[in-house]
């Protein structure tokens, strides 16, 4: 025979239930009712003989068996249940922190779900949004538009889309772009909201600057309006839709770096406009304006203060639209490359007496070409990187260096500032760090960031090269 031997239960398992609970009972009270119960039971059965006594060990045994068998079983349905509650979370705050307003509503048009954004772009409390008709926050002349538009969600399999006019509860009306599909089952809408307000003041400025222009500059504002619409049409394309928040983490990561992409390229093609169109347009002013004050020089007429203020407001404007498109893309990334990129922003910061931001570079690194996606990756995690510096350490100097280790790049950045905390670094809502890391695993990379109080902040990013060229 074997001892029989005692079951173990790890993790905080609890052992199966028995009839009398040890929550009402001592250890104490429970052995001395077992030795009673052992006693009465010794003398009303005879002696056991040796094979029951096998018998009712290899009984409890089995017993054992099962009882280990039953708490593994119960340890994996623990785990099974908190990758479950990880998982729920993080879909929620996806859901919860999207940039766009998410509904779901039922056929007669009531609210059944929304996220944070909806609610704020209605004005409402979530939980006073929450059954209430979403027709209501409809501007009177878009109803019937919006009844249609509802019928047809339900009614079609596939995605509707459609511009119309809400009112929020603070009475300030907004323009929102709202696309809707049907659930399998056709009792449910999901409804995706974005404020499209500030399109549209930009729309009605063009046709306001249509009528004030000639037939030239008309042609030439049309030619924006058509690129506009294209662009919209192209975003309206590759909208978020219900089955991106039933995608897998690695797809909701493509549409994060999707997204990204776009606002560069939306960034990109602002730049260009604004350095090809607006900058043209206070050049010529500028040159019209110098013309005039040149011939009432030469006409012997005192000079126009008015002019000549004219001529420095335009002076200014030219100015000022040199530094934007500059911080919507700067023309030497695409030029240059990023690493001159780098070396010029570090340089922006020379004489401004707020940071001494000092960029180096080795050999290896400087004679390998960088594509241009991951060119864009790398001075936007350096940007985001140095503005944190600038806004939170109260640091006096930077330095941004980079070096080649093999097939990888290695990018680091360093201060002296008060250092960054454990709990800045996994808040939620430090959403420049999230993006930083985004960009980072899109490409394979890792950005690590450590910080010691008093001691500065060190951000580094290991960037695979999957083609690479040497100079």
């Amino acid at each position: 025979m074997h001892p029989v031997r005692q079951t173990r239960f790890d993790n905080g398992a609890k052992p199966p239930m028995t009839k009398y609970s040890e929550k009402s009972e001592g250890p104490a009270k429970l052995r001395e009712r077992a030795e009673r119960r052992l006693n009465k039971t010794t003398k009303l059965e005879p002696q056991l003989n040796e094979f029951d006594a096998l018998k009712q060990v290899h009984e409890l045994q089995v017993s054992h068996i099962e009882l280990e068998l039953q708490n593994l079983e119960l340890l994996e349905l623990q785990s099974t249940q908190q990758k479950l509650n990880g998982l729920l979370e993080h879909y929620t705050k996806l859901y919860e922190f999207a940039p766009m307003g998410y509904f779901t509503i039922c056929r007669n048009g009531i609210v059944r779900e929304v996220n944070l954004n909806g609610a704020k772009l209605l004005g409402v409390e979530r939980s006073n949004l929450v059954g209430q008709l979403l027709r209501n926050f409809v501007a009177a002349n878009c109803q019937p538009a919006f009844s249609d538009f509802l019928g047809r969600s339900f009614a079609n399999q596939g995605k509707e889309s459609t511009e119309l006019e809400f009112v929020n509860a603070g009475k300030q009306a907004f323009f929102a772009q709202i696309d809707a599909s049907a659930n399998d089952s056709g009792q449910n809408c999901f409804v995706v909201m974005r404020d499209i307000t500030s399109h549209k003041i930009l729309e009605e400025a063009l046709h306001d600057a249509h009528e004030e222009l000639g037939d030239e500059i008309q042609k030439q504002a049309i030619e924006l309006v058509r690129a506009n619409d294209q662009l919209k049409s192209q975003v309206a394309a590759q909208k978020l839709t219900e089955q991106a928040l039933e995608q897998t983490k690695d797809m909701l990561r493509e549409l994060g770096v999707y997204q990204a992409r776009v606002k560069e390229d939306e960034r990109k093609r602002i730049a260009l406009e604004i350095h090809d169109e607006l900058g043209g347009l206070l050049t010529a002013i500028k040159a019209h304006l110098s013309v005039s004050l040149v011939r009432m020089k030469r006409a012997g007429l005192p000079k126009d203060p008015e002019l000549a203020a004219a001529c420095a407001l335009a002076d200014s404007a030219v100015e000022t639209v040199r530094r934007v498109v500059t911080d919507l893309r700067p023309s030497v990334l695409d030029q240059l490359g990023v690493w001159a990129a780098l070396e010029w922003y570090a340089d922006q910061f020379k004489g401004q007496g707020t940071l001494l931001c000092e960029f180096r570079i080795d050999a290896a690194a400087a004679a390998t070409e960088i594509d241009a996606e991951r060119s864009t990756a790398l001075y936007r995690i350096v940007q985001e990187a140095i503005t944190n510096v600038i806004r939170h350490s109260d640091a006096s100097r930077a330095l941004i260096q980079v070096t080649r280790n093999n097939d990888s790049i290695k990018l680091e950045i360093q201060d002296n500032g008060k250092g960054i905390t454990t709990n800045s670094r996994f808040d939620r809502k430090s959403f420049g760090i999230v993006g930083m890391r985004e960009r980072a695993l899109n490409f394979g990379g890792e950005l690590t960031i450590a910080g010691e109080a008093g001691k500065g902040t060190l951000v580094t990013l290991c960037l695979p090269l999957e083609v690479a060229h040497e100079k």
